[in-house]
């Protein structure tokens, strides 16, 4: 048996990437895991059973950017479908 390593469907809901959409796999993932960078978890909780801030941004090196300082949350058990969360939370700016 050849073990081969999988890897987590990645989207981004941001700029340019936003408007191709989400992986048709997220479609029924309702169990998957979601790493959000630069949402709150109150912005989030709505759409998930489980939300929680585990870091912020860090740059390592006092470099102030638009993502400096930014939470990174986790998320588990989907709400709702991901088309709905798609169009309520992707930034095109």
């Amino acid at each position: 048996m050849t073990l081969r390593p999988v890897a987590p469907a990645v989207a981004a809901m941001i700029r340019s990437l936003a408007p191709r959409g989400h992986p048709a796999s997220f479609t029924a993932a309702v169990s998957a895991t979601v790493v959000a960078v630069r949402y709150h978890p109150d912005t989030l909780a709505p759409f998930f059973a489980m939300c929680r801030q585990v870091a912020e941004v860090d740059n390592g090196y006092g470099v102030d950017n638009e993502a400096q300082g930014q939470p990174i949350v986790v998320c588990r058990g989907l709400r709702t479908s991901w088309e709905d969360v798609w169009q309520k939370l992707r930034q095109l700016d």
